[in-house]
């Protein structure tokens, strides 16, 4: 079963295909069919090379239209599938701060509380339970660990929270952004 239900969705996006040395393998288009808190399935996928590489890689994922315009989300393959002649391929992936909640580095439900950012710019804190689904006591913990990663900063002990991307996740969650130390 689903940890989030998918939400119908058709929103045109740019495609964008990393190496995992982050450099661009490929870029294209798609349209994300329907959408929940931890990946998306892409429909309508098409891409120049018309291939995906084998070898290790994440997927850019830079909205065209909406409140997400220009934003780039990463993500990674999880299933791909030929839709017929002339429309392209299904892509369903996986975005990485869901893999990173699965790594046990971030922790259960701040996926939730990331997406209100996302959507919001800022989070009262005392929004962040009813964001995150969760009693008070448990956003604390939710919140005091996203900011020991570094993931969320504030002003102050009561100020709103907004996102950070912190630089040791850079190459994880923006690959080929910044250039890898030696």
């Amino acid at each position: 079963k689903r940890g989030s239900a998918r939400r119908p969705f058709a929103v045109p996006l740019e495609l964008s295909i990393y190496n995992a040395d982050g450099t661009l393998f490929d870029k294209g288009a798609a349209i994300i069919k329907d959408v929940s808190l931890s990946g998306a399935l892409l429909t309508a996928v098409v891409l120049p090379q018309q291939t995906i590489p084998l070898r290790p890689h994440t997927i850019g994922i830079r909205m065209l239209d909406g409140a997400l315009k220009g934003v780039e989300i990463m993500a990674r393959p999880i299933r791909l599938a030929h839709s017929g002649i002339g429309q392209g391929m299904n892509l369903a992936v996986e975005f990485l701060r869901t893999e990173e909640i699965k790594l046990k580095n971030l922790p259960p439900r701040s996926g939730r509380v990331l997406e209100a950012l996302l959507y919001r710019g800022e989070l009262p804190r005392a929004d962040v339970s009813s964001a995150a689904g969760v009693v008070e006591r448990h956003a604390r913990r939710v919140v005091s660990a996203l900011m020991a990663r570094g993931v969320l900063a504030s002003d102050g002990p009561r100020a709103p929270l907004r996102l950070v991307f912190p630089a040791a996740l850079a190459s994880r969650w923006m690959p080929g952004l910044f250039p890898e130390r030696p």
